[in-house]
C-alpha cells in the first residue's frame, strides 16, 4: 500500500470539500477521522441526509451513515475490473464516482472504472475505460448498470 498516495488523495478530497463548503483558513476547520480500512479511497461524495458514498480503487463502494460505515457494500465492481497491481501506483480500478445534480429525485450515480480489454480494442490498450450509470436502490445498493461510454 502506498501511504503517501492515500494521504494525498484524502487531503485532496478534504481540500475540495472544504472549498465547496466555503471553509477558509480563517475559519480553522477541524479534520476528523470518519472511516478507515480502505485500500485506496478515490471518492468521498455526500448524497443525502448526511450520508456519504465512498469509493475504493479495488471496486468497492461503501455507505457512510451517521458517522458509521455500513456493513453491507453498496456495490462490488471487483469482478468487472481489469487486473491491476495495487502496489505499483496503478491508475486503473474504480477511479471516479459522482452523483446526478438531481440525485434526490432520480438517485443516479456515475462510476468511472477500468474494465477488461474488449476484443475490438486497439492493440496498444491494456484495459477498457468505462463510464456507467447506476441507480441507488431503496436497499442502498447500486443496480441497473447502464454503460454510457467505453474507450479501449
Amino acid at each position: 500500500m502506498n501511504t503517501k498516495r492515500i494521504v494525498f488523495r484524502i487531503v485532496a478530497a478534504v481540500a475540495v470539500t472544504a472549498v465547496s463548503l466555503g471553509i477558509t483558513a480563517e475559519s480553522q476547520p477541524v479534520l476528523k477521522l470518519v472511516a478507515e480500512g480502505f485500500v485506496s479511497p478515490t471518492s468521498f461524495v455526500p448524497i443525502d441526509n448526511g450520508r456519504v458514498l465512498i469509493a475504493d480503487q479495488l471496486g468497492k463502494v461503501y455507505l457512510l451513515r451517521e458517522g458509521k460505515l455500513s456493513e453491507k457494500l453498496v456495490l462490488d465492481l471487483g469482478p468487472k475490473l481489469s487486473k491491476y497491481n495495487t502496489n505499483a501506483f496503478d491508475e486503473r480500478g474504480l477511479v471516479g464516482l459522482a452523483v446526478h445534480p438531481q440525485f434526490a429525485a432520480n438517485r443516479r450515480v456515475y462510476l468511472y472504472y477500468s474494465a477488461p480489454l474488449r476484443d475490438t480494442a486497439p492493440t496498444n490498450f491494456d484495459h477498457t475505460a468505462r463510464l456507467a450509470e447506476f441507480t441507488l436502490a431503496k436497499d442502498d445498493t447500486l443496480d441497473r448498470e447502464r454503460v454510457l461510454l467505453e474507450q479501449g
